[in-house]
């Protein structure tokens, strides 16, 4: 352990001890309530600014990881601190495509991934139109499909590949998942009635939903992190060993 921390670069050495202490700090903001909402929103905005940071501090990071984290800085900045939900819904789409590119080793989108892509902006065109109230379930269904498809192919690159690069961005995936099912759960009731169905109806239970809202940053942290860590030298990415020219994108 000692040889393996000898080995890790400084900068990833303090980039995981500063997103630890952020993850500390507001998920003890989040259990404890002992400071307002705000403050905890803050803090998650700067462990998600810090992966940000990291991403382009590093060499050798894939080019598609590096746009990723920039989307990923006006997504986050939606969803915390305004109510354009469908823009980072939107956005997180786009991320999607940029983490299929990064481990399909592609150099574009495959022409039925582009016209999926296209997708939101028309959504969210009609969305500000007309305010469909289904469009947001609409936009986050397709988002989920996205993110299914990485996590199932990433992994399978992966044990194909054995690159420990691949193997750490697929657990963020997981993560990621975690989290948008937690997402959902704390979403579903305002999509349905007053008289919700049973198997739904402990949704409503303020603890539940207190629990669940708690769950989203408990798992989106870290899957960023993992993302980001997938790319440092000691983690050999797809862009460190330049695999993602070849049309495969895997080594053997």
């Amino acid at each position: 352990m000692n040889k393996y921390l000898q080995r890790l670069p400084l900068s990833t050495i303090i980039f995981t001890a500063s997103e630890m202490a952020v993850y500390i700090t507001y998920l003890s903001i989040d259990l404890t309530f002992a400071f307002s909402p705000v403050i905890s929103d803050i803090f998650k905005y700067a462990g998600v600014l810090l992966c940000f940071l990291y991403i382009h501090w590093i060499p050798g990071a894939h080019p598609a990881i590096r746009k990723s984290f920039l989307l990923l800085i006006f997504s986050d900045y939606f969803l915390l601190f305004t109510d354009s939900y469908f823009a980072g819904v939107v956005l997180f789409g786009a991320i999607q495509c940029l983490y299929f590119i990064y481990h399909s080793g592609l150099k574009r989108l495959p022409p039925g991934l582009a016209a999926v892509s296209l997708i939101f902006p028309g959504l969210w065109l009609i969305s500000s139109l007309l305010g469909f109230r289904g469009i947001l379930p609409a936009a986050a269904s397709i988002y989920l499909s996205l993110l299914l498809t990485n996590l199932i192919f990433a992994f399978r690159r992966a044990l194909a590949s054995k690159n420990t690069g691949l193997f750490i961005f697929s657990a963020g995936l997981v993560f990621y998942l975690l989290c948008d099912f937690n997402v959902g759960l704390m979403n579903a009731p305002d999509y349905f009635s007053a008289a919700t169905p049973l198997w739904l109806s402990f949704l409503r239970v303020r603890q539940v939903h207190q629990g669940t809202a708690f769950a989203i940053w408990f798992f989106y942290l870290p899957a960023q992190v993992l993302i980001a860590l997938s790319q440092t030298s000691l983690s050999p990415s797809l862009a460190a060993s330049k695999t993602w020219d070849s049309p495969r994108g895997v080594s053997s």
